[in-house]
């Protein structure tokens, strides 16, 4: 991403509907796993940081992100332990981690396979855990992958495929941000063209009032996740062991 999207990012992303709702699920998913006492986690591509404050209280956090503008924000948050490296070399040693959260990261990396593999290395077998989330469907492709620079969508088979190649046992597998995604799936069909502002398009402001729906309807999901599998979604969301 450009430098000012990180800024923008790093203004909006407390409250913004999309990242409020997507940590209140990733900390209920957390919740139903066992964990050690304050345990060690890294956060890969932690951007600028929003995931990696939630979790400092809970254990010692390691943040990493290839871009030093993320870094830079999360320092602004005052956030230790920062590295900045590529998620498909991770500088760590195997079986360092006890909880280990990627991010839509992975459509970020050209060997995705690679950086999978580098998750499964760091984490620690039996007791870890690891949380990862990808965009969902190829059609759904926009200018905001173009300019958050992915490299791909997923469907839950592929990503399954992933996982496994890896060597991850799959502990849960869905689709999710599924409530709203007739919504999102017509703004996709609608989009014909960028926005004049790339950070406008990546972040686009909301009203307030329709941000607060947005936010309440996407982490409502969070109390069927744990029971239920989602056919569809604009993500999909995967909690995994190192068997």
């Amino acid at each position: 991403m450009q430098t000012t999207a990180y800024q923008t990012t790093f203004e909006k992303e407390d409250n913004y509907w999309w990242h409020a709702a997507r940590r209140q699920i990733i900390s209920h998913l957390r919740e139903k796993q066992a964990q050690t006492n304050f345990p060690s986690i890294l956060n890969l591509g932690c951007g600028t940081g929003g995931l990696s404050e939630d979790l400092s209280d809970s254990g010692k956090v390691h943040s990493l992100d290839y871009s030093n503008d993320a870094l830079k924000c999360c320092r602004q948050r005052k956030l230790t332990d920062l590295v900045q490296g590529n998620g498909g070399q991770l500088p760590f040693q195997a079986n360092s981690f006890d909880e280990i959260y990627a991010l839509d990261m992975l459509e970020h990396l050209e060997d995705d396979l690679a950086g999978t593999k580098d998750i499964y290395n760091a984490l620690k077998p039996k007791t870890g855990f690891s949380i990862l989330t990808v965009p969902a469907y190829q059609f759904m492709w926009s200018h905001m992958d173009t300019i958050a620079h992915h490299y791909r969508r997923y469907t839950y088979t592929n990503f399954k495929k992933l996982l496994l190649d890896a060597g991850f046992k799959i502990e849960k597998l869905s689709y999710f941000n599924s409530f709203l995604f007739p919504l999102a799936l017509i703004f996709k069909l609608l989009e014909k063209k960028p926005k004049k502002n790339d950070d406008e398009s990546f972040l686009p402001t909301l009203h307030p009032l329709i941000n607060t729906t947005f936010k309440e309807i996407y982490a409502f999901e969070k109390h069927f996740l744990n029971t239920i599998k989602f056919p569809f979604g604009v993500s999909l969301i995967a909690v995994v062991k190192k068997d």
